[in-house]
């Protein structure tokens, strides 16, 4: 490495790993894991909690006729994709979809994808 390094950076990205070593431990109630063993654990549970939130979100989705989501559905399958959700409605733009969403707290980013 040449120049100044970002110092900030590098204790930043060392906190993150140690909360989430820490998170790891809590959630499965064992303070002696390696800090390996710890991070594992962590994004096992993450990834429990995701799927659950997405499936509960593609369920609420499925019951509105215009919306369409793209990409896996099939809530047996939920091991096979990420928890985020691209979907398009047939009367509304993707900015509107984007501001009905975000009302509710909900993170968007509320841009149109065109598929043909």
């Amino acid at each position: 490495m040449t120049g100044t390094q970002s110092h900030e950076a590098i204790i930043g990205a060392m906190a993150a790993v140690d909360y989430l070593a820490d998170l790891g431990r809590t959630l499965v109630e064992n303070a002696s894991l390696s800090r390996r063993a710890a991070l594992a654990e962590a994004y096992r549970e993450i990834g429990v909690y995701e799927r659950t939130l997405v499936s509960r979100m593609l369920k609420g989705l499925a019951e509105i006729p215009e919306i369409k989501v793209w990409g896996i559905t099939d809530l047996g399958r939920m091991n096979e994709r990420v928890a985020t959700v691209s979907f398009t409605h047939k009367r509304f733009t993707a900015a509107a979809d984007g501001r009905a969403v975000g009302c509710q707290w909900i993170f968007s980013r509320g841009t149109a994808i065109t598929t043909r």
